[in-house]
């Protein structure tokens, strides 16, 4: 025993290395491989990003840009359309594309500055209204209409009126309710008296729309011969009738509906009606005051002059101080 130990102490160590330095260099190796990894995994994104770039991103903005210059260059070169482009459409485009037209026809013959002079322009339009006599092109004929009625030329009576007077005040369907209402609304814009007692007839009609409808035509009218039959409908199942009815009796110098005006004259009435926007709000007050202002009656100035005052919308105020202004130089 004693030689073996002996025999240890005297036999040199042989230089070799330790279980830290082991452990060390095992790590070392292991952060070179992991940065060896690590240098290939970059090296293949670095690569995947410029396939990405070159066959995927840059074709796409070189692709928009394109698009944008060709929608650039249509704008530039584009001529605007104009009222006759539209009335072709009606005549030989699509179903969707001919009632599309006559909508955008109703819209830019409302600007006065926007109607064609002549001959060829009433022509036109009859040819088209005419020619729009299949049961589905019920809304190229409501347009139309409309479109017909903002322009105030007394050619277009005629064939309205005579639409008009196919249809009978009740079962008619929900196509040809909206049919009828543009008809009535259309004339009560040129003011035909000549269709007054064929609107009349429409006054008791089953639809809530052609009633209002009839009853705002004859109020544009201003038949007075309708007097009578409009009071009738100050006691209509339908509020807005009632307000029409009111408005259109004031315009004709009947105070019969002035209970009426003075509650439409009143913020506080439309607290019963949450569905009137603010902005309906303000545009029945003024049209109520225009017919109020017209009856010379000193509740309807009394009311006049409190909108002047205080009524938070600036264009109420405006307009009820000019009529409160026009009521004293009277």
């Amino acid at each position: 025993m004693e030689e073996k130990e002996k025999y240890r102490e005297d036999t040199p160590q042989t230089p070799g290395v330790s279980e830290e330095t082991a452990n060390v260099d095992e790590t070392e190796n292991t952060d070179s491989s992991t940065e060896v990894n690590s240098d290939k995994k970059d090296q293949e994104q670095s690569v995947t990003g410029v396939i990405i770039h070159s066959f995927f991103i840059i074709p796409f903005l070189i692709a928009v840009v394109c698009v944008m210059m060709f929608f650039l260059i249509s704008l530039l070169v584009r001529e605007p359309r104009t009222i006759y482009d539209y009335i072709n459409d009606v005549k030989a485009g699509g179903s969707t594309k001919r009632w599309q037209s006559a909508f955008e026809l109703s819209k830019i013959l409302a600007n006065p500055k926007l109607i064609p002079p002549g001959t060829r322009f009433v022509d036109e339009m009859i040819a088209a209204y005419n020619y729009a006599k299949h049961p589905d092109d019920y809304a190229v004929r409501y347009y139309l209409s409309l479109a017909m009625g903002a322009t105030h030329k007394q050619e277009f009576v005629a064939p309205l009126l005579a639409n008009l007077q196919n249809f009978g005040k009740n079962s008619l369907s929900e196509n040809q309710t909206l049919e009828v209402e543009g008809l009535i609304k259309a004339l009560g814009f040129l003011q035909a008296e000549s269709a007054s007692e064929t609107i009349k007839q429409f006054l008791s009609s089953n639809e809530v729309r052609v009633r209002l409808s009839a009853v705002m035509a004859l109020g544009h009218i201003g038949d007075k011969s309708s007097i009578e039959l409009l009071k009738l409908r100050l006691d209509d199942d339908e509020v807005n009738v009632q307000w029409d009815a009111a408005i259109a009796l004031a315009k004709m110098d009947d105070a019969s509906g002035k209970d009426i005006l003075l509650r439409l004259l009143d913020r506080e009435y439309y607290k019963k009606y949450r569905n009137v926007s603010r902005r309906e709000q303000a545009y029945a007050i003024m049209v109520a005051m225009e017919a109020a202002s017209k009856l010379g009656d000193a509740e309807c100035r009394e009311a006049i002059a409190k909108l002047a005052k205080s009524d938070r919308n600036m264009k109420v105020r405006t307009r009820a101080m000019k009529l409160e202004k026009t009521a004293r130089e009277k």
